[in-house]
């Protein structure tokens, strides 16, 4: 009797586990792909895939940028942003996260400096979830970095006392990110913070899978938009 009094128990206990877990799947099986383009104008860039990362460009650049993927977001929709970047002879590595989400894999980042020992500068990006991961792994590690990319996102940890600088970039249509939460984060952000609003763009533009669920329409396409954001970070690495 004790005993199936006690398979009762654990059948019981099971059986919402089993459930948080299935629909944990159903939920990270529901990705933004990428949506295919043209343009071989990078072809002559570097990439190397590998089960931790995809690399753009030289390890021997003196710069070196690790970016963190927005939730849900394939790493791969990011493919033609991160080519543009690489061709300014930046060394990006994309980062590939379990379930696409980053809040499993914050500290990779780490690992990857470990790996390419041969960069001398190394900034960290992130989109949507992916900067807020970034951010908190800035927070932990500001030793290890010179500055963070926030794409579509804000600092969820305190970063006002780390010596880092920053830049974030956002557009003016995006309906994803809370402008509330933006504000209301400011007092986390480096002293040396830079900000620039795309006119216009939106929260999936800075990548090519199409539209985002809560997203507002863009008025300029996603060339434009990485074009631009390409353009700043530039400008922010290089002043």
């Amino acid at each position: 009797m004790l005993r199936r009094k006690g398979i009762r128990i654990l059948i019981f206990t099971l059986i919402p586990i089993f459930v948080l877990f299935g629909a944990f799947l159903i939920y990270t099986r529901d990705d933004y792909d990428l949506v295919p383009y043209e343009d071989n104008s990078y072809e002559y860039i570097t990439v190397i895939e590998n089960r931790q990362e995809i690399t753009y460009g030289q390890s021997d650049a003196s710069i070196g940028i690790i970016f963190y993927q927005g939730g849900k977001v394939d790493e791969k929709s990011y493919e033609l942003f991160l080519l543009k970047l690489a061709s300014y002879e930046v060394f990006i590595v994309n980062v590939k996260m379990p379930f696409n989400l980053a809040v499993f894999g914050s500290n990779r980042a780490k690992d990857v400096i470990d790996r390419y020992q041969e960069i001398d500068t190394w900034y960290l990006m992130g989109h949507s979830l992916g900067g807020a991961m970034a951010s908190s792994f800035a927070s932990q590690y500001p030793d290890l970095i010179k500055g963070l990319i926030l794409l579509s996102a804000y600092a969820s940890s305190d970063l006002s006392d780390t010596g880092l600088s920053m830049l974030s970039i956002y557009g003016t249509n995006d309906g994803v990110l809370s402008m509330d939460d933006v504000e209301n984060t400011k007092m986390n952000n480096p002293e040396h913070t830079i900000y620039q609003v795309i006119e216009g763009g939106n929260h999936s533009g800075f990548a090519n899978y199409g539209e985002q669920k809560g997203d507002l329409p863009s008025e300029i396409t996603p060339l434009a938009q990485q074009n631009l954001t390409v353009s700043f970070i530039i400008d922010y690495l290089t002043t």
